[in-house]
């Protein structure tokens, strides 16, 4: 009984030896024959790095695309008018052409690109007043029907206090680049109070942190 212990303690120990080797040697052996595997596992790692920066390029990307969006749904078409319909491209003019669409009574003009209201070269986005009225000259453009280009007219909705404008022509009247942009306001527009622009900077962190919360997956 006592033979046959030591034998099977003499094989355990003896295959416990040979295991121990045969791991010891197993990274070398595993590199040298099967290096293929090696470079796969490096590829996959690089290719993972590469999927992050994607990640958080197209993270970027959505947020300044819901940004823009946003932007842009809070402004809304009203109508248009050729230039030549109109005696000039003043302030009254354009507030009688805007009188065309809507009712006017007490509005009053609250921006004018001619006094640099919206900056000297109008680029997006702009501010405005909330609830407000834009009358814009557009040039002629290569394809517009109109000697003067086109007046369009937007509303400012949903309470918005930063818009981008078209910055060339939508209509048949002209399809040119901004010439003139006047602001006018009725009498219920206000200015935004501390709560809205509270609310507006907390949606942009809120924001901002989404997308951090995103990029540490």
């Amino acid at each position: 009984m006592c033979k046959a212990c030591s034998k099977i303690s003499i094989i355990s120990s003896r295959r416990a030896i040979d295991t121990y080797e045969y791991n010891q040697r197993f990274p070398k052996n595993f590199a040298s024959e099967w290096p293929e595997l090696c470079y796969f596992d490096r590829s996959i790692k690089s290719t993972l790095k590469i999927m992050k920066s994607l990640k958080y390029l197209l993270a970027v990307a959505a947020l300044m695309g819901a940004f823009a969006l946003s932007a842009q749904a809070h402004l809304e078409f009203v109508g248009a008018v050729s230039f030549e319909s109109q005696p000039n491209n003043n302030p009254d003019s354009n507030l009688a052409a805007l009188g065309g669409f809507v009712d006017t009574t007490g509005f009053v003009l609250c921006g004018n690109s001619d006094d640099g209201d919206f900056g000297n070269l109008i680029t997006n986005p702009i501010s405005v007043m909330a609830g407000s009225y834009l009358v814009i000259h557009y040039g002629k453009g290569n394809d517009g029907s109109s000697k003067g280009g086109g007046i369009e007219i937007y509303h400012v909705v949903d309470g918005e206090t930063s818009v981008d404008v078209p910055l060339f022509g939508t209509s048949g009247f002209g399809n040119g680049g901004i010439s003139s942009i006047r602001e006018f306001c009725g009498p219920t527009v206000t200015a935004p109070d501390s709560g809205t622009t509270a609310m507006l900077l907390g949606s942009a962190l809120a924001g901002l942190g989404l997308v951090r919360r995103y990029l540490k997956r």
